[in-house]
């Protein structure tokens, strides 16, 4: 299987091959496009798919064990390799070879199942686990194996190549087979038929251990078992399926590539035609444009024209727009032209314009700021509140109960950041930005199973939930459900966890004082706070992400504040006394308790007395002086910067000045009824002070002459 992706984020796939389609359940035009977390799921260790895209920059070839996910959320262990040198493949772009394994998971390779097993650690080769049956068989315990190597077990008729293949294939994800003689603790010879068996992680999908089974075979019958071949694949039949998979592969790599070659070679001759006309009228286009950029300011500046006579009044009337066209055919052009000359000034303006005003305009800078804020243990206390509101769910407390408790546990900087940033600009937006990947690939607490949770197809984009503000309730959310079917306990789960979240956005939009609630987004891989901000239709450049995740500190958007571990005293108190009001710590049920003294250190919210064993809430206490978040400074516009630095005007400007803060009008004031007339007669002093800020800035210079 092979794709080809580019090497810059968000990396999108360009192209796939037939046996990708096949095994990954794909139809081209559904990958074509999208960005390669698109077969990412819970189980995906980003870091090393990263570090692989990483090393295909540096043109390093390297291989890894990564779980990926099918169309239908299938979770697929795969070997991939990075291949630089592939032909089609253009500038920042890579292709990724792949190969399905077929891995034990830790919990069944560690697991008695009465088979004669070993487990082997990767990282240093030594024995990690042995099985009853084994020691039984091998006269070894536990405790004499632990930690030793497999030279424990060998004898004088070890073949160690075959030991070292049965080692090598376990370490490449191969399953293989061969018929070994080791020895027991009597170092009395034993043939067996060893099975090794690639063992992935439980904590990730890297593959950390091997599995060697060992099968009881008469020494008489190695042979013809030998023969006959192993129950499972060997290594040559793997050997012979890699070959046969690359030249497939290869095959169809040159034939995109002669396709690519082919377009390519099309473009460039109509690229060759075209450019011999373009040549002609470029430097035309280019004068034109920079007579165009010295005239319009210059234009801008004159004076309204002045409706010299009566006459002329009569001649145009009261025409539209449309009919003023007219005006400018036949005899009356002359006449008209005459009569629009401006007056003439008492001096000449000469305005001389650097390179810089020559250049592409600068956009208006936006004043549009958005707050994106993280959830657990920054914009609320702990993580999601340390199962404080699972804990009421748990004693079939009501909805509006779990919304009081999150109003309790909101970070006090919420509202300083919020009110620092909308001080500075004219429209402040606030989103919830959250890493929960639990709520979107549900991992069943009932059966051995995650399901890809899906709702309406609106709300979802390149891995990431969008909630919108009109969702009011959970209960709304599971009415757009429309993933896998759920088990009504999982449904349940699901509902409640879904409750918490609302519960957590409605609390900040009333600490902000918030008219309609924050969209919520939530993730389940790295946060891209500029991606969202434009998916959401909001300005990028002042978005910024305020999390307590340390791994994000080198993104310029995201800010990185302590984490919330503790409320302030007032807090505090008032959060102990509702919890004491609507869920004493004396009245729990003792297996919610052990739940949550199965917290993980330090975000445990109940405590025992040692003495006497009662339990009683535990909420920590912040400093005095609780650390504020920073908040960046915003761009000034060109006005706030005039205001702000002491705005000169220029003697153009003051010259025609009035006493009430506008440009003085030089068109009479009966012009003003004038139905076509081509300027205002009264320009803006703040408009012109803004104008003349950007001039000045852009190294432009104005110069009186006598």
């Amino acid at each position: 299987m092979e794709i080809r992706v580019e090497l810059k984020q968000p990396n999108r796939i360009k192209s796939v091959n037939q046996n990708f389609l096949g095994v990954f359940g794909f139809a081209r035009s559904e990958i074509i496009g999208r960005s390669i977390r698109l077969i990412n799921g819970p189980c995906t260790d980003i870091t090393l798919l990263n570090s692989l895209l990483k090393n295909a920059a540096l043109h390093a070839e390297c291989s890894e064990v990564i779980s990926l996910y099918d169309h239908e959320g299938k979770r697929l262990v795969v070997k991939v390799n990075v291949v630089n040198k592939c032909v089609g493949c253009e500038e920042n772009e890579c292709v990724l070879r792949m190969q399905t394994l077929e891995v034990v998971q830790s919990k069944f390779a560690f697991a008695e199942d009465g088979t004669k097993k070993l487990v082997i650690r990767l990282d240093n080769g030594r024995i990690e686990y042995v099985s009853v049956p084994f020691e039984a068989y091998f006269g070894f315990l536990q405790s004499q194996m632990q930690g030793r190597t497999l030279s424990l077990i060998q004898g004088p008729s070890t073949d160690t190549s075959k030991l070292a293949s049965l080692i090598q294939a376990g370490r490449c994800g191969y399953y293989h087979s061969e018929v070994l003689t080791t020895c027991d603790a009597k170092c009395e010879e034993i043939t067996s038929l060893v099975q090794v068996a690639p063992v992935l992680s439980g904590e990730n999908s890297t593959l950390a251990f091997i599995q060697l089974s060992f099968l009881d075979v008469p020494a008489e019958d190695s042979t013809s078992i030998g023969a006959t071949g192993p129950c499972l694949p060997s290594s040559y039949s793997y050997f012979k399926e890699t070959v046969s998979q690359v030249g497939q592969d290869f095959r169809s790599s040159v034939r995109a590539a002669v396709a690519s070659a082919t377009q390519r070679m099309k473009q460039m001759y109509k690229e060759q035609c075209l450019l011999e006309s373009q040549a002609e009228h470029q430097w035309r286009i280019q004068r034109l444009t920079t007579l165009l950029l010295l005239a319009v300011p210059a234009i801008a500046m004159l004076p309204v024209p002045r409706m010299a006579t009566a006459s002329s009044a009569q001649v145009m009337g009261t025409h539209s727009l449309g009919q003023s066209e007219k005006l400018f055919q036949g005899d009356n052009s002359m006449k008209l032209y005459r009569e629009f000359v401006p007056p003439t000034l008492r001096g000449r303006q000469n305005v001389h314009y650097s390179d810089v005003h020559l250049r592409k305009p600068a956009k208006a800078e936006s004043k549009q700021s958005v707050l994106m804020l993280d959830l657990d243990k920054t914009s609320i206390y702990g993580n999601d509140g340390n199962d404080l509101g699972i804990a009421l769910q748990w004693m079939d407390k009501p909805e509006p109960v779990v919304k009081e408790l999150y109003r309790h546990l909101v970070n006090p900087n919420v509202r300083q950041a919020y009110d620092k940033l909308h001080a500075q600009s004219r429209d402040t937006r606030v989103v919830i930005y959250t890493r929960r990947p639990q709520v979107l690939h549900y991992r069943s607490c009932f059966r051995d199973a995650t399901i890809n949770v899906k709702y309406n197809e609106e709300w979802h984009s390149e891995g990431q939930l969008y909630i919108p503000s009109d969702v009011t309730s959970a209960k709304e959310m599971m009415k757009a459900y429309q993933g896998p079917e759920l088990l009504e306990d999982e449904a349940n789960d699901v509902s409640k966890s879904l409750e918490r979240l609302i519960a957590a956005r409605d609390a900040i939009a009333q600490e902000l004082g918030l008219t309609t609630p924050p969209v919520i987004v939530v993730t389940a891989s790295d946060k891209r706070v500029t991606d969202t901000a434009e998916h959401l239709g909001l300005s990028s450049e002042h978005a910024f992400l305020f999390d307590d995740n340390e791994a994000l500190r080198k993104d310029p958007k995201v800010i990185v504040v302590e984490p919330t571990e503790s409320l302030p005293a007032s807090r505090r108190d008032n959060l102990l006394a509702f919890l004491e009001s609507n869920l004493p710590a004396s009245q729990l049920e003792e297996e919610l308790v052990e739940y949550l003294e199965g917290a993980r250190p330090g975000e445990q919210s109940i405590q025992r007395d040692p003495q006497t064993g009662a339990v009683s809430w535990f909420i920590p206490m912040a400093a005095t002086e609780q650390s504020r978040w920073e908040v960046p400074n915003l761009p000034n516009s060109a006005w706030e910067r005039a205001m702000s630095n002491g705005f000169n005007a220029p003697p153009w400007m003051e010259e025609y000045s009035g006493k009430d803060g506008s440009l003085s009008p030089i068109t009479p004031p009966e012009a003003e009824t004038n139905p076509i007339a081509l300027r205002r007669a009264h320009v803006d002093l703040k408009a012109a002070a803004e104008r003349a800020v950007l001039m000045r800035e852009a190294g432009i210079e104005t110069v009186r002459s006598a």
